[in-house]
């Protein structure tokens, strides 16, 4: 069974459509939100709607007393899950409509070295309301990263980085593409070792949340698996976290690209 993680901050009123896209999923055994310090009014609207969700039995709700960032808030969610297999899910994204069938997959190659990253993502935008509960009716942009299989070993990085190889769909992308999409899925022991040492690096340097995970993955000798199957839907909205630590992003991007290089 898997362990849907859902870290928060300010965005509740995102979570409803969150939420609908996992409700059906039979593999999910429960769901961790890790509210990180929203405010109050936030927080109460948060509450209210896992209150009245059909996922409620599922649901875990944690409260930061402070804001952690969120490296940190991922991380401390990861730690209070019960079960091996977790899928970490942003709060304003919406899982695939076959989220089931790539868990099962996964669940049967039961290989704790693997960071499963998706393959696709679907952009969509800010309106709430614009889509019908099942998301049938949901569009967007389509970002393409793979079209098979792919496995990334660290030692491929830095070839990767100074142009040697270039594994991209579109060979107009940056490997940052499948980097910093985070979405990922993984084993919960693994994933805490590669990264639970780092916790005393600065907020500017771990901004960009998912390529420290990446990174920190690699370097412990494991490897990123793209499944040609595995997408989510991608809200693109002004009030994110990627677009408030903006500045902070390109720090923590200088800092990881000499790592990667490393490898």
């Amino acid at each position: 069974m898997v362990s849907v993680v859902i870290p928060t901050y300010n965005s509740s009123k995102y979570l409803t459509q969150c939420l609908n896209s996992i409700s059906k999923c039979k593999n999910i055994a429960e769901v961790v939100i890790s509210d990180d310090n929203s405010k109050h009014a936030d927080l109460l609207l948060l509450k209210e709607i896992i209150f009245n969700h059909q996922l409620k039995s599922k649901i875990k709700l944690f409260e930061n007393n402070k804001n952690k960032g969120a490296y940190l808030n991922k991380l401390e969610s990861v730690r209070n899950a019960n079960y091996d297999l977790i899928y970490i899910l942003d709060s304003d994204n919406v899982a695939g409509f076959n989220l089931d069938k790539v868990l099962n997959k996964i669940i049967k190659i039961d290989d704790e070295s693997k960071l499963y990253i998706p393959s696709k993502i679907y952009h969509f935008y800010n309106s709430v309301n614009k889509f019908t509960p099942l998301y049938k009716s949901i569009v967007g942009k389509q970002e393409i990263f793979t079209n098979a299989n792919l496995v990334i070993k660290g030692k491929q990085i830095k070839n990767i980085f100074q142009g040697g190889e270039n594994i991209m769909y579109d060979k107009n992308k940056s490997i940052y593409w499948i980097l910093n999409i985070g979405n990922f899925i993984f084993n919960k022991d693994n994933f805490l070792k590669s990264g639970q040492n780092e916790m005393n690096l600065s907020r500017e340097v771990l901004s960009m949340d998912a390529v420290a995970f990446t990174y920190y993955w690699l370097r412990n000798g494991n490897t990123l698996h793209l499944m040609n199957d595995h997408y989510h839907f991608h809200r693109k909205r002004p009030d994110s976290v990627s677009f408030i630590e903006r500045d902070n992003s390109i720090i923590s991007r200088n800092h990881f690209d000499k790592l990667f290089v490393q490898l």
